[in-house]
């Protein structure tokens, strides 16, 4: 019974993964971030597929739909990275870009491709030596083989994880719907990947050096493995499958992050150019453009060096439009405000920080200092406060009858996941458990 479970398994998996390729494929992107993950799936499906006949035995039917696609991890690093580079950095993934990364995998499929074309009758015999549950030893060069495959993809997992890790914790700043929850939907992936690297490492180790299982249960655990974390990133995946942040968002990302690190000189210099824009902007509007001459003289060289020592040097990250005047600050808070409250944006579910800021018509850069520095708080948290008391405003409401999940559609979340974490994070209780202690309080104070 156990068995023809986990064979159901791989071919859920297949199909999910198949669903979540056809989502992400029809989604449209700009940089197509949503198409490179597409064929990462794409890959984990034909791995699920695969995995799955070979678990019933039927690579005697159908031994030609087999070994199509030996180390898959030299494909799937390279694509995650790309994937993470392209929604972390709004990098552009050209043919050009694809192709060197991928060379490496190309050209082992090369290689091997006698075996991926050989006669049915050797795919058989392959995987009864494969799936044999007696000791196999690999020669020298295979071994070496082998593990610099994994030290390959290996290093592009890594680095997709840093990048995920160090853009992540800066994404509050500029966003207030669901992408916090995109974003760990997309750390479970990439630590997924990287786990089932990690043990695949181990069971091959100790298969080889301490002669413990066998080649069969190695790659039984690796497909199986690869089966259940298509299925769960297919439960979350289906919901959300990407977002995106504009170029300016991007960039207050970044500087906000700046012990990121990852921004190369040429980045760096850009992003400084267009804050020291944006600090003039804002300070052109309340007639104080002196400010910056004041503090660090005219010339434009000795401005930049100046800004540039600011971004490096401040732990924390520190604001470099922080040059501007309190009473800036004081204006442009009473305005954000304000505008939150008369036009109640909150209750956009699509609000990000540079349509707040549009709005009230200050750069983005600034609108995340007044936010982090003079409000002390972040994006996420200054709009969820504002839906969160508009939710207890409904849920106060005896005549509202509302279900929790439209209550919370109606005060701008776009879904209840999102809704319970911020809820109970701003009135230390579930909204079902505020609206019924509501509920009792009202009783009681009517008998």
């Amino acid at each position: 019974m156990l068995n023809e479970i986990f064979g159901i398994v791989y071919f859920v998996a297949a199909s999910h993964a198949l669903l979540i390729v056809i989502v992400l494929w029809r989604k449209q992107s700009a940089e197509n971030a949503s198409h490179i993950l597409a064929v990462i799936m794409m890959i984990l499906s034909y791995k699920s597929f695969e995995g799955g006949i070979v678990h019933f035995n039927y690579q005697a039917y159908v031994p030609h739909l087999t070994l199509l696609l030996s180390e898959a991890g030299l494909y799937l690093a390279p694509l995650f990275y790309l994937y993470v580079l392209s929604i972390t950095r709004g990098k552009t993934i050209t043919a050009k870009l694809l192709f060197i990364h991928l060379l490496p995998g190309l050209l082992f499929w090369a290689i091997r491709s006698p075996e991926v074309f050989t006669s049915a009758e050797n795919k058989i015999i392959y995987w009864e030596s494969v799936l044999s549950t007696e000791y196999s030893e690999y020669k020298i060069a295979k071994l070496a083989t082998t593990f610099s495959i994994k030290i390959y993809a290996g290093v592009y997992l890594a680095l997709g994880v840093r990048l995920l890790h160090l853009f992540g914790v800066k994404l509050n700043q500029v966003k207030a719907d669901d992408s916090s929850l995109v974003m760990a939907q997309l750390r479970f992936l990439a630590m997924s990947l990287v786990i089932l690297h990690i043990v695949w490492i181990c069971l091959f180790t100790a298969q080889h050096f301490a002669e413990l299982g066998s080649r069969g249960l190695v790659v039984n655990v690796t497909l199986l493995s690869i089966a259940i974390i298509v299925i769960v990133f297919g439960y979350f995946g289906l919901h959300s499958p990407s977002f995106a942040l504009t170029k300016e968002e991007r960039e207050v990302v970044e500087l906000n992050a700046l012990g990121f690190k990852e921004v190369d000189d040429g980045a760096a210099g850009q992003l400084v150019g267009d804050a020291e824009i944006s600090v003039k902007s804002e300070v052109e509007d309340v007639k104080h453009i002196d400010i910056l001459e004041e503090v660090v003289g005219s010339n434009s060289a000795t401005r930049e060096n100046f800004l540039e020592n600011e971004l490096s040097n401040r732990q924390g990250i520190k604001y470099i439009n922080s040059l501007l005047p309190d009473s800036t600050l004081d204006i442009i808070a009473a305005q954000l405000t304000r505008i939150l409250e008369d036009k109640a944006l909150y209750l956009d579910d699509k609000l990000s920080l540079s349509v707040l800021a549009d709005a009230i018509d200050v750069k983005a850069f600034t609108l995340s200092q007044v936010i982090s520095q003079h409000l002390d708080t972040n994006f996420y948290k200054l709009v969820n406060t504002y839906r969160v008391r508009h939710a207890a405003m409904l849920l106060d409401d005896v005549d509202n009858t509302w279900s929790i999940e439209r209550i919370a559609l109606e005060s701008g979340f776009s879904n209840r996941v999102t809704f319970n974490k911020a809820f109970k994070a701003l009135m230390h209780c579930t909204a079902s458990t505020y609206r019924k202690d509501n509920l009792q309080n009202i009783k009681a104070a009517q008998s």
